[in-house]
């Protein structure tokens, strides 16, 4: 059995009080065997079980036994363990790769097996950014911190969301504040790291929230797809980590602790009023921590960054995303899908057919078998409606509808009744809804004299009624209050004549 130099360092201890081999073999349990063996090299040696018990362990070595430092084989040397920790980090360079190299400058040298070894064990001893090898700009993991930074909204204390990643071989972190974790959000999330980057990484690696992920099993994954579409635009990839998984983003888990450390515990006694602030706030925090100095590095990660990840990341494209909504929509028989109380017309030939639409703040695309198949500006509680959409007839329909030709028939009866038609046509409601309207009242013009009819809108104006219900309101009254003269006159029989 192998015996380290503690046993040695034991038995000179013991021996040195009790002067017996028997009885320094009995308490420390070492065979006399090895005790006799030690005790005669001391004495080959000339000092003392005292003197030899004070000695350091390198120099107590040496003299015992002297053999075995003649049988020592020649030092063979390493390279810098920091060299082979960051060639490490670039993409194709492999543990095999560097021992070849090795090998060709030290033929001498450690085998392949003791060379990743000594190096690891060195490699542990760094940074613990360099514990676990990350390729250069392949990997960010994302996720939302626990720990929320209030604000007051309109008196109201509300809880800020702080989203963190944590980018590929240099570890730079990153930060940000929204008011919840909706997908919006945490696409926005997604766009602001990108920019405080300077580039995309390959793959993009969140936990499981909804905003992400839908359902993530190991039979089945599915991606929420306002986030596919973020991956798509930026040419990332989306690999979830496991649930219940943390190992899955170690580096992000351990830059949600360093947010809360670094930021969010700095910022506690602050008094905020907006999301905007904290960010303000967050930002110069944030550079300070990534600007900070490795140990044993002599780096920075903003350092690391620009030498290591940014070579090997995407570039960023020439504009920001724009966050977008995925529905689908069955086709109805008008040939316009509605979305968020506005109707958007598609070809009419689609009529019964699902359609895909991607809808954002300022546009909506409708899309037929992966096919786009029309783009409308994003309207308010209106109707978009594109001519090339139209069957003929319809076109021909909505010529005849024409707002300019209601006007003009307004005014061929009146200025009031131009001017109230002038009104409905300034309210803000569906087109469809509009012309239903004016078609009324022109078939409602045909049932009373066109001073009659102007008089009532005359009175609508006044009162500043511009619905349709109003003007027929106002036209019935009249004709109530005739009726009513009418059957007051003395001459009228009523049913009480015929009863006597």
């Amino acid at each position: 059995m192998r015996r380290g130099m503690n046993d040695v360092n034991e038995v000179l201890r013991i021996y040195s009080n009790t002067r017996s081999v028997r009885a320094t073999s009995g308490i420390t349990g070492i065979p006399r065997s090895t005790v006799s063996d030690y005790v005669k090299r001391l004495e080959i040696t000339g000092i003392t079980p005292e003197e030899a018990y004070l000695l350091p362990y390198d120099e107590l070595k040496r003299r015992l036994f002297p053999e075995k430092e003649s049988k020592k084989p020649p030092s063979r040397n390493l390279p810098d363990v920091l060299h082979v920790a960051t060639e490490l980090k670039r993409p194709g360079v492999t543990w095999l790769l560097l021992w070849q190299e090795y090998k060709t400058n030290n033929p001498e040298g450690y085998s392949y097996t003791q060379f990743k070894d000594r190096l690891q064990e060195s490699m542990s001893r760094l940074d613990p950014s360099y514990r676990g090898i990350r390729k250069a700009g392949e990997l960010m993991p994302v996720d939302f911190s626990g720990t929320g930074i209030p604000y007051i909204d309109n008196t109201t204390i509300k809880k800020a969301e702080i989203f963190v990643s944590s980018l590929g071989a240099s570890d730079c972190l990153f930060a940000f504040a929204v008011k919840d974790q909706k997908t919006e959000r945490f696409n926005e999330c997604h766009v602001h790291a990108f920019n405080y980057y300077g580039g995309v990484p390959l793959i993009v690696v969140p936990d499981n929230l909804k905003s992400a992920v839908i359902k993530n099993t190991s039979l089945e994954l599915n991606l929420n797809e306002s986030y596919k579409d973020l991956a798509r635009y930026y040419g990332f990839a989306i690999s979830p980590a496991r649930p219940y998984k943390p190992k899955d983003k170690p580096a992000v888990e351990n830059g949600v602790k360093i947010v809360q450390r670094w930021i969010i515990a700095a910022l506690r006694n602050h008094r905020f009023f907006s999301v905007s602030e904290i960010n303000e706030a967050i930002l110069p925090l944030l550079n300070k921590y990534n600007e900070r100095k490795l140990r044993g590095v002599n780096k920075s990660r903003f350092e690391l960054l620009k030498e290591l990840d940014l070579p090997s990341m995407k570039e960023l494209p020439a504009k920001d995303y724009i966050y977008r909504i995925h529905v689908k929509r069955k086709v109805p028989r008008d040939y316009h899908i509605e979305i968020d109380g506005s109707f958007y017309s598609v070809p009419f030939s689609l009529i019964t057919d699902t359609v895909d639409v991607w809808h954002s703040k300022s546009s909506v695309e409708i899309y037929h078998n992966g096919v786009i198949a029309a783009i409308h500006p994003k309207t308010e509680r209106n109707t978009s409606t594109l001519p090339e959409h139209m069957p003929l007839n319809h076109k021909i329909m909505k010529e005849r509808f024409n707002p300019k030709n209601f006007l003009n028939w307004g005014l061929s009866i009146g200025f009031n009744t131009a001017g109230f038609i002038k009104k409905i046509m300034e309210k803000k409601i569906n087109e469809h809804l509009m012309f239903r309207n004016l078609s009324f009242i022109k078939k409602l013009s045909y049932y009373y004299p066109k001073e009659e009819f102007e008089s009532a809108c005359k009175k609508a104006l006044s009162l500043n009624a511009t619905d349709v219900k109003y003007l027929k309101g106002i036209l019935d009254k009249k004709d109530k209050a005739e009726n009513d003269v009418l059957n007051s006159h003395e001459n009228l029989r009523g049913k009480s004549y015929y009863e006597q």
